[in-house]
């Protein structure tokens, strides 16, 4: 009974699942806590064949068992069945999958529980006793099952404890696997009676997992349950590593009796294929516990290079045993297979000893070292397969940078041991530039055309590689080994060149780049076209009705405008005027509940947000902030119904008519409001688009009128679809149009299908420097705001930026940044107050085109919160984004020793576990992003060892920084966010040698450079922005310290140690010969408590653009000097203070400015006599309180576009209305009021 009872319960699992990949069945808490108990009771049935068949009690629970998984069988495969067309509708319902279904169902579940247990109790006091035992293949079964409930584990949803056991069960799945691993290892080679031991080991590890697997209840987890289970788990992970000296014994032995059973099996009796597979398998778990050694060895800060050279070589007959297998005889495998036994035999001992000498590891490296050099002798060092998939994303584009690169190390050969080997492959690799860019568009054609192109690409990635390593590593005998294996490959490909030269005439292409688009001024993305009925229905649904708090559903598929109608909406001035509060958040696919309930609180009052620990102390926050209040909330892309009920717990209902507005592509997000569906854009409302799109303000040209219509037909009223045909269209000369339009014609597929197939074309038709720049997107998290400051940084660290003797790189960046702008691909979400992006991002079906593309060009891995269990990286992997918690990252890192960026998109508030070991596997990092990741105050000191890294972020509590950042010799960009500090992090003498620094950022209260020895120290003359240099003001010495940065053009400094008065005023001179500065910005840190009386007199450079003050006192001499500086645009004044608390304007004058932003508790009057601001654009006033008076020139000014008043006064608030007023009376009805 029981083997058809399994049979029976595998098949109604699989059913299910079949239910529910095919969407019939949702896959929520109910279902998966259904398929959880399903398998365990199977696990159950496989172990209770150690039990007697004739006991009456087993029996009748069999029975019971068995009529109900028939009974749920025969439903879920009744509507497998329908599904396939084989059942009729009367046969078929759905009731039974519905969420609350389970429910019924755990009742049956409830019932057993206590028998099963008391069984399992028997089951394992029956094999202590050795009384039974099981067959192999029942073990294994068991095994098999335990595993699949382990990794299933994880993606239930628990009431309690859920995340406190989430780790310490991963940790036992991969000690499950590495005992699996083990037993299916050496199960081939070691007879039954060599193997007994193991197999009584396998077989109560299996049972004991089984039963601790069977009490896990997500709905009956209190604490000391936890308690329980946390004790359990950790006390068979105790039983499964070999620190007994009975396991130890167990494990050693078979692996030694392997490697002569295996010889003595004849070669007919012997399945070497399933060898390979289950020494690779047990290879990686081997290498997993590699990175755990350091951790457990009492000589591993010693022997850490050791280490990485093990888990090398390790990794290195797992490539072999992957990718090579039939190149090698039966007796060189065997030799592989008796490495492989020798490694797990050390690594053991680690575990037993908790000591590895040096002696033991050396022996076995030098083992696996003549192996590689026997075999691998006329090949590169480097596995072959690693290159059999490379990036495919301009190419062109990467070997014009590795050009760049070896141009480098050819001019500072004599400061390297590079023998002239960076120039020898120079030329040979200028000669295929030129051949790649003939073939770069007939390879499509020719098939032969194209395989030699691919041979010729992998060739130029290995190049990379091999002088990547010629930074990193002194040269030794496996380079040089290396070097002719190329040279030898580049011979063979210049063989084949010559050959297609002679037969074929091929005419040199010229790269067709699309021209520019118009350089525009960039604005914000939201001049929202149409769909007025839409925003006026919408409006009156948020401003009239119930008294309730209700919800408004804006729902529509992809690209259909829904972020940009609740956008207007929620800025409209009567939706604004209506609410006393107003805040928006983005909730996205990956829901997290703190940072949008952190967004949400940060808008209504930023002064709570601080010390926040748990989301149940944030929820009560931002209920007990909103209540009482009648407020807005708009929360935009929502994915899931469950993350809209776990985030309304921090809304209060009090009737006061509040509403929450939300976009979704689900029309069943809300069961309690009627979503409000958005239509398509009608004939007239996409030609409108269109037409801004294409010709702005200036109408359709009449002989382009019936071609508009055939392209707004084409895009089925997709805004998103229209927008990206207007961006290629804009590229493209009129006359060639209709080709295009021909590439977008279909048959009949849906609005989605048809804007990702319009983003395709876009794609095509992007020129290839920019195609990276685009995929990069994807790695930043989805509906993010990325900053362009990073972006650009990011950018150039990857090399993506080509040189331009002519121009700065961030210039040539911005110029790239411009150009996707204006072909509709980035969206500006925040500008700049000198003009530009500040902020921008892409839309989220862009993102996910940008995903799905990157993976087809293996441009880089991403990995998410689901995505960790089913990780394939390739072994030549460039970049890895994380998205989501690390916990298990370092169990991968042998997937990626030769990454070129690692970059962390998620909130970390504490050290994934072994990053310093993960980062010294990672030697050939350009870019490395912890930028979100807290280190506490411990700084990696590995970090000095990436001699290539480019770029560099980093967090944490840092109270120094090592010497050894001076090693990164080639740092273009380092991030410092210190989370907490009261005086500057001072930077050490050897920071003085990054000479290519361009760009620092330290977060308050800044980093001071050594002031020691300035005068032999090093210029940093690449250094072009830099934000959160500290420095002291006692002595005075700005100017001796600015000399060693003379071309910086971005500077934010903070002047500190002042909190002595010096004479009645203080004189802050920025020196003249800084004649690249345009944007200046001063704080003062004064620490504890802000001194009274002193005075500043300023001295700046004439040909500032920018200039911001924080914590300032102005006097009027102070303003006038600043009013004189002629190029100056923007002017910010934080947290300042003037004299009499007034600013009296007489002589100040300020041509130029465009923007102002004044912030002030102490200004109560701010008056003048005459217009003092010709060209100002926008005001911004926050936290003005007292202020009473504003200057009535403000009602004059003709170019006054904005407004925006934030934390003032009810007085302001009629100041400014006052304003806007008489404005509107001489004709300026544009003037925006945005009050917050």
């Amino acid at each position: 009974m029981a083997s058809d009872l399994i049979t029976c319960i595998g098949s109604a699992v699989d059913d299910l699942q079949f239910l529910v990949d095919s969407g019939v069945a949702n896959l929520n808490s109910g279902i998966k806590l259904l398929m959880f108990k399903l398998r365990n009771i199977r696990t159950f049935l496989f172990s209770a064949k150690i039990l007697s068949n004739d006991d009456p009690t087993l029996g009748s629970l069999l029975l019971a068992i068995e009529d109900f998984v028939c009974d749920i069988g025969k439903r879920f495969h009744t509507a497998c069945l329908f599904l396939c067309g084989e059942a009729t509708s009367e046969q078929f319902h759905t009731d039974f999958l519905e969420p609350d279904s389970e429910a019924g169902f755990g009742e049956d579940f409830t019932t057993w529980d206590e028998q099963i247990s008391e069984f399992y109790v028997v089951i394992l006091e029956d094999i202590q006793r050795q009384s039974f035992r099981l067959t192999a293949d029942s073990v294994s079964s068991i095994m098999v099952s335990v595993l699949q409930n382990l990794e299933a584990f994880h993606s239930l949803e628990w009431e309690v404890n859920g995340e406190i056991l989430g780790e310490p069960m991963k940790a036992l799945e991969e000690q499950m696997k590495l005992l699996r691993n083990l037993a299916s290892f050496v199960s081939r080679a070691v007879d039954s009676d060599a193997c007994k031991d193991l197999c009584a080991h396998v077989e109560v590890i299996s049972i004991n997992a089984a039963f601790l697997l069977f009490r896990c209840d997500p709905e009956e987890c209190d604490e000391s349950i936890c308690c329980e289970m946390l004790l359990s788990i950790s006390v068979l992970i105790q039983r499964i590593m070999p620190v007994d000296p009975q396991v130890y014994k167990t494990y050693t032995e078979v692996l030694n009796s392997s490697k002569s059973g295996r010889r003595s099996l004849a070669p007919a009796d012997r399945d070497v294929g399933e060898e390979e597979i289950y020494a690779r398998q047990f290879l990686e778990s081997l290498m997993s516990n590699v990175l755990e050694m350091p951790q457990l060895c009492a000589h591993a800060v010693s022997m850490l290079d050791q280490f990485q050279e093990l888990y090398d070589g390790l990794g290195s007959l797992r490539t072999i045993l992957s990718h090579q297998p039939n190149k090698f005889d039966l007796e060189t495998k065997d030799h592989i297979f008796d490495l492989v036994c020798d490694a797990a035999v050390l690594i053991f001992t680690s575990h037993q000893t908790h000591v590895i000498t040096d002696h033991e590891l050396q022996h076995l490296l030098n083992a696996i070292s003549r192996l590689i050099a026997a075999e691998l002798r006329e090949e590169s060092a480097t596995p072959e397969s690693m290159f059999n998939i490379v990036p495919t994303t301009a190419p062109l584009s990467f070997v014009d940078f590795l050009l760049e690169k070896l141009e480098e190390l050819t001019s500072c050969e004599a400061e390297t041991n590079s023998r002239g080997y960076p120039q020898i492959i120079k030329d040979e690799l200028v000669f295929l530039r030129s051949f790649i860019g003939d073939i770069a568009e007939l390879r499509h054609e020719k098939e032969e055309l194209q395989t030699l192109w691919d041979h010729t690409m992998e060739l130029v990635y290995k190049v990379e590689h091999l002088i990547d390593y010629l930074v990193v590593c002194d040269l030794s005998d496996s380079f040089v080994a290396s070097f002719d294996s190329i040279m030898k490959l580049f011979g063979s490909i210049k063989m084949e060149v010559e050959i297609w030269k002679s037969e074929i005439t091929l005419q040199r292409l010229t790269m067709t780049h699309c021209p520019v688009p118009p350089q525009r001024t960039l604005s914000l993305d939201n001049d929202v076209v149409g769909f007025l009925d839409e925003a006026e229905s919408i409006t009156n649904r948020l401003t009239r009705g119930s008294k309730k708090l209700q919800i408004v559903a804006i729902v529509g598929m992809p690209g259909q405008g829904k972020t940009t109608l609740a956008t207007k909406i929620y800025n409209n001035d009567s939706v604004a005027c209506h609410f006393a509060v107003r805040a928006r958040a983005t909730v996205s696919q990956i829901f997290e509940k703190k940072r949008i309930l952190l967004e949400i609180l940060n808008q209504i009052d930023p002064n709570k947000c601080a010390g926040i620990t748990s989301d149940n102390d944030l929820v009560q926050i931002v209920w007990r902030s909103l209540r009482g209040m009648r407020y807005l909330i708009f929360l935009d892309d929502i994915w899931e119904a469950e993350a809209l009920s776990s985030l309304k717990e921090a809304f209060p209902d009090d009737h006061m008519a509040s509403r929450i507005m939300l976009t979704s592509r689900h029309h069943d997000i809300s069961t309690n409001a009627e979503p409000h569906m958005l239509r398509p854009f009608n004939e007239d409302e996409s030609m409108d688009l269109l037409q801004r799109k294409l010709f702005g303000g200036s109408g359709w040209p009449i002989e382009l009128v019936d071609l508009g219509i055939e392209i707004t037909e084409i895009c089925k009223g997709l805004p998103l679809t229209i927008v990206i045909v207007a961006g290629v269209l804009a590229s493209t000369e009129t006359k060639g149009w209709r080709t295009i339009l021909g590439g977008l014609r279909s048959g009949t597929i849906s609005s989605t299908e048809q804007c990702w197939n319009t983003l395709e074309l876009s794609y095509k038709h992007l020129p290839e420097h920019l195609r990276p720049c685009l995929l990069y997107f994807a790695m930043f998290p989805e509906d993010e705001d990325v900053s362009v400051r990073k972006l650009i940084s990011l950018w150039a660290a990857e090399g993506f930026i080509r040189k331009d003797e002519t121009k700065r790189i961030e210039d040539v960046a911005e110029n790239y940044l411009k150009d996707l702008i204006g072909r509709s691909l980035l969206m500006v979400a925040q500008q700049k107050s000198m003009r530009g992006a500040k902020t921008c991002r892409v839309h989220d079906l862009l993102h996910e085109f940008c995903l799905q593309k990157a993976k087809d060009e293996h441009f880089f891995s991403s990995l998410g919160e689901n995505e960790f269990l089913e990780f394939q990286a390739p072994h030549n992997l460039r970049r890895l984004c994380i998205n989501s918690d690390p916990k298990h990252l370092i169990r991968f890192s042998n997937f990626f020793p030769h990454a070129r960026s690692l970059r962390f998109s998620y909130y970390l508030h504490r050290v994934p576990q072994n990053l310093s070991f993960l980062i010294h596997i990672c030697k050939l990092l350009r870019v490395l992003d912890l930028g979100h990741v807290n280190l506490s105050p411990v700084f990696p000191s590995e970090i000095g060892d990436l001699v290539q890294l480019a770029f560099l972020a980093i967090q944490g509590h840092m109270r120094e920084i090592p010497s050894l950042i001076g090693n990164l010799s080639n740092l273009e960009t380092f991030i410092l966010n210190r989370i907490t500090g009261e005086k500057a992090i001072s930077f050490p003498e050897s920071f003085w040698n990054l000479r290519k620094l361009r760009h620092l950022y330290v977060t308050s209260p800044g980093g001071t450079f050594p002031m020691e020895n300035l005068g032999s120290s090093s210029n940093l003359c690449g250094l072009g922005w830099l934000s959160g240099l500290a420095i002291p003001f006692r002595g005075n010495r700005m100017e001796g310290l600015m000399k060693k940065f003379p071309n910086v053009r971005k500077l934010k400094c903070i002047l500190w140690d002042i909190d002595e008065k010096v004479g009645d005023y203080i004189k802050v001179a920025v020196p003249e010969f800084l004649s690249r500065l345009e944007s200046l910005g001063m704080s003062l840190f004064y620490g504890i408590e802000e001194p009274q009386g002193i005075r500043f007199e300023f001295s700046l450079p004439a040909n500032l653009k920018k200039l911001t003050l924080l914590r300032f006192h102005l006097s009027s001499e102070s303003l006038l000097t600043i009013a004189n500086l002629s190029n100056l645009e923007v002017l910010k004044l934080k947290a300042v203070s003037f004299e009499n608390d007034t600013w009296k304007m007489q002589e100040e004058k300020f041509p130029k400015l465009r923007f102002l932003q004044l912030s002030s508790w102490k200004l109560h009057w701010w008056s003048a006599s005459e217009d003092h601001f010709d060209c100002l654009e926008r005001l911004v006033l926050t936290s003005c309180g007292f202020l009473k008076e504003m200057p009535s020139c403000l009602e004059e000014i003709s170019t006054l576009e904005v407004i925006q008043v934030a934390r003032c006064s009810a007085t302001v608030v009629e100041l400014v209305g006052r304003i806007k007023e008489v404005q509107e009376e001489h004709g300026n009805s544009e003037l925006k009021i945005i009050t917050s």
